[in-house]
């Protein structure tokens, strides 16, 4: 249950950071999504505009870095596909993915 709705929350809150960037886009300041293993945050330039933690029982792995930088560009779209794995304490995995050019955020199957 609880893996559910951190999936779920984790494809909400970057499908709200993309509006986000679409609809504050600025020139002169960054508008990035910031994944930590138990925190998503959007910034744009060097203010938090929100954040979504995960509930104790789960996270997200990232290869190699305490963190992973994503940049919104004008429409809100990533230059990069990716996939975020999110576990449980159990080390059950749950892929989410932002796809290459559609930058449509899903759960894997």
């Amino acid at each position: 249950m609880e893996m559910e709705q951190g999936v779920n929350g984790v494809i909400e809150f970057i499908n709200s950071c993309k509006i986000y960037a679409r609809n504050n886009y600025n020139k002169t300041q960054l508008t990035r999504l910031v994944i930590e293993s138990k925190r998503l945050s959007l910034y744009h330039g060097t203010k938090k505009v929100y954040s979504y933690t995960l509930p104790d029982s789960l996270r997200i792995h990232i290869e190699n870095d305490s963190s992973v930088t994503i940049s919104l560009d004008i429409n809100g779209n990533t230059s990069l596909g990716r996939t975020i794995n999110l576990y449980n304490l159990k080390g059950k995995r749950e892929p989410i993915t932002i796809k290459v050019g559609t930058d449509y955020v899903s759960k894997k199957k």
